[in-house]
């Protein structure tokens, strides 16, 4: 689910019991704690917002609303709130940053390149990598959802396509699984698999640039 439809659910739920600044506080909350996280962590979302006694009142109900809008969709959300979410930024002085912009294509890049990076290893190497990167990968802080997902595609398992994810924590990752690789089978043939990933990703997924994953360092 792309970044805007998941802020336009957690507006649609918040502006039910939520107005005026509170409102605008509590989504300028998701955005910079939550937004890049996965749904199941959004009951924390409600805890943090424990100061919002109208939010405290029905945290369990609207904690299942917004876990329904999300699953459904966009098919009863409000309009995208970040117009007014900027207004508010400014009206109070907040420095500026870039809303994210993470999104679920990257999970299209990221699931092709790993597969061409893992496609001649053997099954025991394979599974040093993945025990090697599982282990950095959680040193760093990485997405424990993205960690998941790359251990399941090195297992040949079905992981969360549609992962909101953005492309820094995916180059974060594919460093370590590059790392990890260029110790079993060396970075001569390591080079070779990571650009004939990203060359194909760039074939078959839409709405994001692969060859972005090459910019800034070796991934």
């Amino acid at each position: 689910m792309d970044i805007i439809t998941k802020r336009r659910a957690v507006y649609t739920v918040l502006s039910d019991v939520l107005d005026g600044e509170e409102l605008w506080d509590a989504m300028w909350r998701w955005e910079r704690g939550y937004s890049q996280k996965s749904q199941y962590e959004l009951n924390s979302f409600f805890g943090d917002c424990s100061d919002l006694s109208a939010v405290v009142s029905q945290r369990s109900r609207l904690y299942r609303e917004l876990i329904g809008l999300l699953i459904k969709g966009n098919t009863e959300l409000k309009p995208d709130p970040i117009s007014e979410m900027e207004a508010y930024r400014a009206r109070n002085g907040m420095p500026a940053e870039p809303v994210v912009q993470a999104t679920s294509e990257w999970m299209g890049c990221f699931s092709v390149v790993v597969r061409e990076l893992i496609a001649d290893v053997s099954v025991d190497q394979a599974q040093t990598i993945r025990v090697q990167v599982e282990k950095q990968a959680q040193k760093k802080g990485i997405e424990a959802d993205l960690i998941y997902a790359f251990s399941m595609l090195v297992l040949g398992k079905k992981h969360n396509n549609l992962l909101l994810v953005d492309v820094d924590e995916i180059k974060d990752l594919l460093n370590l699984a590059y790392v990890a690789l260029c110790e079993q089978q060396g970075p001569v043939a390591t080079d070779r698999q990571l650009s004939k990933g990203v060359e194909r990703a760039q074939q078959e997924v839409t709405g994001v640039d692969a060859r972005l994953l090459l910019q800034h360092g070796r991934v």
